[in-house]
């Protein structure tokens, strides 16, 4: 998946939540926790055409969360990990991207999204109902 450097550095440099941009404190991709929370991260952001999932800051505070900061972010946080969790529960495959924002020296991880179903799609099956 192709994304833009420069779009990930803005979202560490100045986070803000918004439809398209989710912020979780640091979490652990190999607990149940952490996985509900990637996953539904994941898909309501694909549900809303894509956008961003920035790990490691406050949503309240917009700051970096410094006391739960793993040892080896990109361990943690390796594409292929965090691509086999969002495989695992998708009804439809779609595949993500992984990238590293910087702040004050410290590496923080973005899962990129793309967007999910077509707006076509939703009017149809609201149509439907």
């Amino acid at each position: 998946m192709i994304f833009e450097q420069t779009r990930l550095q803005e979202l560490v440099a100045n986070p803000i939540e918004g439809l398209n941009v989710e912020l979780k404190r640091w979490l652990n991709p190999e607990e149940d926790l952490g996985i509900a929370k990637i996953v539904r991260a994941c898909f309501a952001i694909r549900n809303r055409n894509g956008g961003y999932v920035v790990i490691g800051f406050d949503d309240k505070t917009l700051l970096p969360d410094t006391d739960h900061e793993p040892s080896d972010v990109r361990a943690r946080f390796h594409l292929d990990k965090v691509q086999g969790i969002v495989s695992r529960y998708a009804s439809q495959l779609f595949e993500i991207g992984m990238g590293f924002g910087t702040r004050q020296g410290r590496e923080y991880p973005i899962i990129v999204i793309p967007g999910g179903v077509p707006a076509f799609a939703r009017r149809w099956r609201l149509k439907q109902t």
